[in-house]
């Protein structure tokens, strides 16, 4: 419960900020692997900004124990995607059409090298459903998986313990900022 307190007490000056960035849907996703002790299971996360602000997001225990680092990350993306693909569907409802494909940043090469390949691969096939929806929805240009440096990957603060000035570096990333 002190955690808690402590935490509302420490953040409730900050506010969503929008308007200070790009005027299309761009999503983060990160993934811990097996960063839970007990099940070995890891966390996985993604956020959407929109002008700037944080829009939707996510942290959660992914449903499987992934057997590789690779694997935690697209699994990650996998999550990321579903939630791009609902997003644009749901702004275009609203008369938001993204002609662009909602560009989605990762911090793990080798789960964006296997986003893309059309080759199949022997240490992946035991989530090949995943591989493909990841690839038809890149080749149907809806979404495109980028790299980003893990320095700069905003989304990390939703699946590990960061220090302080790591944490103000997502934290201003995602467009919060505090109440003067």
């Amino acid at each position: 419960m002190k955690r808690i307190f402590r935490y509302l007490k420490g953040t409730s000056t900050f506010r969503l900020s929008f308007g200070t960035g790009s005027n299309t849907v761009v999503g983060y996703c990160d993934a811990d692997f097996a960063g839970n002790h007990e099940t070995r299971k890891s966390t996985g996360a993604y956020g959407f900004t929109l002008n700037g602000g944080l829009i939707s997001w996510s942290s959660k225990l992914q449903d499987i124990v992934a057997t590789s680092t690779t694997e935690s990350e697209y699994i990650a993306i996998f999550e990321a995607v579903k939630e791009a693909k609902w997003l644009r569907q749901f702004l275009s409802e609203l008369d938001f059409i993204q002609e662009a494909p909602t560009e989605i940043f990762s911090d793990n090469q080798a789960a964006i090298a296997l986003s893309k390949s059309k080759e199949f691969h022997r240490r992946t096939k035991h989530f090949d459903v995943r591989l493909h929806f990841v690839r038809h929805e890149q080749d149907d240009n809806q979404v495109r998986i980028t790299y980003i440096p893990t320095n700069d990957q905003p989304i990390d603060m939703m699946t590990k313990s960061l220090n302080r000035p790591a944490l103000n570096r997502c934290i201003k990333r995602i467009g919060l900022q505090g109440i003067d």
